[in-house]
């Protein structure tokens, strides 16, 4: 088998696989972005190596030199941007942001470079030696954030980490052989079972990313399950199932735990008065300001409407009524603007808070004896905290 002939049957296998993953995405209903990102990247990496096929098989092509050069120009440019694409998607499975530049920003970059080195007339080999730095700086980038991570990440990405590095040892191996033989091209100087090699270490690698983004897919669709969709915080039957399991955690361990209900005073008022849209705009920025009061170990939900829960851990009643006060004044301070209208608008809450230094009623009972702070805490005239028994 030549090199050529490689080059066709992993052009044809990406592209293949890459429509597997865009189905694969579309019939799913889940947006992943490092699924996204892998399908981009083995589409362009399809094209690439067809394009290189079309010039290894194609005399014509080696008759005009302005074609041969846009050719090579536009392979160079999208390989870059698969590989590009690729270290994104690897980023994002580790938990990692991704290297943010446009989509646009990106090409036109990447185009322009390769119509200057192209034009410039620098040899083949530096040509391969350029294209291996910049795969060699982006495996890199990988490996960086690999390491910083390497306890907390799966089998899976240690697994895909060891192909990956092949990638180093090969990239390393390409820019030596371009520097020292500048007038060879990728086709004179690769053997046949090296390039095989590498495809099928690529192909290995992409399989083993679609079944950690699996992971990924089913992850978000648990969290989709779980997650209010207008505030992002946790929905009723998330937080029943997680409170079920904390409270007899806290009893078996005898320790402390506190429930808050809260409830937006005159809701109803907004919503006659403003509209469903400033009503879910309040709504959503009231969220934000319980979320950032509250602690990272507190489990924060909409009950529904605009009804909020806060289960408190290793938080006897003084403290969480404390909290609750001040997250109180937070919204009484807060000046809710509208972006189209501009419209100032001020509200109010009220909360109900029961908790026990240490756990021995039902969690019945502590849903039941908020709900009752929580009643008396509007009856006594809102924007109040009240806790049960005091």
């Amino acid at each position: 088998m030549q090199i050529r002939d490689t080059f066709l049957i992993f052009g044809v296998i990406d592209i293949i696989f890459s429509i597997l993953v865009y189905i694969y995405v579309y019939e799913s209903k889940v947006s992943v972005l490092s699924i996204r990102n892998i399908a981009h990247s083995r589409m362009l990496a399809g094209i690439g190596l067809l394009l290189e096929y079309f010039i290894l098989t194609n005399p014509l092509v080696f008759q005009h030199n302005i074609l041969i050069e846009s050719v090579y120009v536009l392979t160079y440019t999208i390989f870059c941007i698969a590989i590009f694409s690729a270290t994104n998607a690897f980023k994002l499975c580790l938990n990692k942001p991704k290297i943010s530049i446009s989509n646009f920003r990106i090409v036109t970059i990447l185009l322009v470079f390769w119509i200057i080195i192209v034009s410039t007339q620098i040899k083949p080999g530096y040509r391969i030696g350029i294209f291996s730095s910049y795969y060699l700086i982006m495996s890199i980038v990988i490996f960086l954030d690999v390491s910083k991570n390497w306890k907390s990440i799966s089998l899976l990405q240690k697994f895909m980490t060891f192909f990956g590095g092949y990638y180093v040892i090969f990239n390393i191996t390409k820019i030596v052989q371009g520097y020292r033989h500048p007038d060879l091209k990728f086709s004179d100087y690769s053997n046949t079972n090296l390039v095989l090699l590498v495809f099928l270490v690529n192909f290995i690698m992409y399989f083993g990313f679609l079944l950690l983004s699996k992971e990924f897919i089913d992850k978000e669709l648990i969290t989709k399950a779980n997650t209010d969709q207008l505030t992002g915080l946790l929905n009723r039957h998330a937080f029943f199932d997680i409170a079920e399991k904390i409270h007899a955690h806290q009893n078996r361990k005898e320790r402390p735990l506190s429930l808050l209900y809260i409830d937006i005073d005159y809701f109803k008022n907004v919503n006659d008065q403003y509209g469903h849209i400033v009503g879910d705009f309040i709504l959503t920025g009231f969220s934000k300001i319980l979320n950032n009061t509250m602690r990272k170990s507190d489990f924060i939900v909409r009950l529904g409407g605009e009804e909020f829960a806060v289960l408190m851990t290793d938080t006897p009643p003084h403290l969480a009524v404390s909290v609750a006060d001040r997250f109180r004044k937070e919204i009484e301070s807060n000046d809710f603007i509208t972006k189209d209208s501009k419209q100032v608008i001020n509200i109010t809450t009220s909360v109900g808070v029961y908790g026990e230094t240490i756990v021995r009623s039902s969690l019945d009972n502590f849903m039941n004896l908020s709900d009752q702070a929580l009643y008396n805490a509007k009856n006594s005239g809102r924007n109040k905290v009240f806790e049960f028994g005091k």
